[in-house]
């Protein structure tokens, strides 16, 4: 005799765990139940951007089920015998009664997370169903490219690092191409010619719901500031830099010292003919001081002649 299948439902609490969560550990939960038991449950992941709309089916058959509910996390948000009331996605949500499918409109990031549907035909309980909904944020402007060179290999080629970003990193994944070869990630050295008109780079930023691309041309004399290190060409122009500099300031030291010597010079001789002019005037004074004194004698002599 074969013993029929009991068919169970796994805890509510399972269906109103974190998106994110689902994504990593509940999931891996989840899924090794369904191996270990395939008629226990269903999984599926449904990805849609901001502002989308999603149609929610369980993907079981529709014909004979006599009760039909999902569940949103923890909360109940259809039932095909019962009016839901104080819908947590108000007016946004609508549930089709004869094909049993959710459709959720003006899709947020918040509306990320687990659907569960359970649901009995013929009286008797089918598997329950997980849907888990990722929405994402469109990429709306191209990544950017920038290289930096690292070392000069040889005459003939150098190292660049070629990096990849935007501004918004939240669930992005990148590839760099060189025109030969596709690598995963945003960074990559890369050896290129010296010669030649460049290596053409080429970076594609993307998530689940969308992808910008941006292609850039890198030669060696790009970024020619090695790591670490000064280039000869900025240290030749950086000694001839220092050298005029010297050669101003020794000038300017020079004529400081022209000009002292021309103020010393014009204040000495200014001196000098300053003493001689008084000189000068003491000789005409004393001289006219003698002539009084003479002129006295003679007047004072002078009436004693007469008597």
């Amino acid at each position: 005799t074969h013993q029929k299948r009991k068919h169970t439902s796994i805890p509510p609490a399972m269906a109103g765990s974190h998106p994110l969560c689902l994504s990593g550990f509940s999931s891996s939960v989840l899924l090794l139940l369904w191996l270990c038991h395939p008629g226990l449950a269903s999984l599926k992941t449904i990805h849609k951007k901001v502002g989308d709309s999603v149609e929610i089916l369980s993907g079981l058959p529709t014909e004979g089920v006599n009760a039909a509910r999902w569940k949103y996390k923890d909360q109940n948000v259809a039932d095909k015998s019962l009016i839901i009331s104080n819908q947590i996605f108000g007016n946004r949500l609508h549930f089709n009664v004869t094909t049993l499918s959710l459709t959720l409109t003006e899709l947020t990031l918040q509306d990320s997370g687990n659907f569960s549907f359970v649901s009995e035909q013929n009286e008797k309980q089918r598997e329950t169903v997980f849907i888990t909904l990722l929405v994402h944020e469109s990429i709306t402007e191209d990544p950017i490219l920038t290289s930096t060179h690292v070392s000069t290999d040889s005459n003939l080629t150098c190292t660049v690092l070629v990096n990849c970003s935007l501004k918004s990193t939240s669930s992005v994944s990148y590839k760099l191409s060189d025109g030969n070869q596709t690598h995963e990630g945003s960074s990559r050295q890369y050896s290129i010619r010296k010669q030649g008109e460049g290596q053409v780079f080429t970076c594609t930023a993307s998530n689940s719901v969308s992808s910008r691309t941006t292609s850039k041309i890198v030669t060696c004399q790009d970024n020619s500031t090695e790591v670490g290190v000064v280039p000869k060409g900025y240290l030749q122009v950086i000694v001839a830099a220092c050298a005029a500099c010297g050669g101003g300031l020794l000038i300017i030291l020079l004529v400081i010292v022209v000009v002292c010597c021309c103020r010393k010079k014009k204040e000495g001789a200014d001196s000098t003919e300053l003493t001689v002019y008084a000189d000068v005037t003491d000789l005409n004074i004393n001289s006219n001081q003698a002539s009084c004194s003479l002129y006295d004698t003679i007047q004072e002599i002078s009436p004693t002649h007469q008597m």
